[in-house]
């Protein structure tokens, strides 16, 4: 049995005569089997593109930053490289 997860965010102001798309982000098709790591480096990263374009496209910028930070802060362990001690 599936779950939907449904969020609502506010939109970022328009600015001057500017028109912000009102988004709808649809995740539910499990991802593909991929024969080479190039095939699917390129599957996420156009993933990954698209998800940034709509998100810039709508959200403030203190949204944008905001998630950047989480997502930053979420993947730090795996950024931090462990240094052993140097040998005496």
């Amino acid at each position: 049995m599936q779950s939907l997860i449904e969020l609502q965010l506010h939109r970022a102001q328009p600015i001057g005569s500017q028109i912000l798309p009102v988004v709808t982000v649809t995740i539910e098709t499990a991802v593909p089997e991929k024969n080479t790591l190039e095939a699917a480096r390129a599957l996420y990263l156009a993933d990954a593109l698209c998800l940034v374009d709509a998100l810039y496209a709508s959200l403030p910028g203190g949204t944008i930053d905001a998630v950047l930070y989480v997502l930053l802060e979420r993947k730090a362990s795996l950024l931090s490289i462990a240094y052993d001690e140097a040998p005496a």
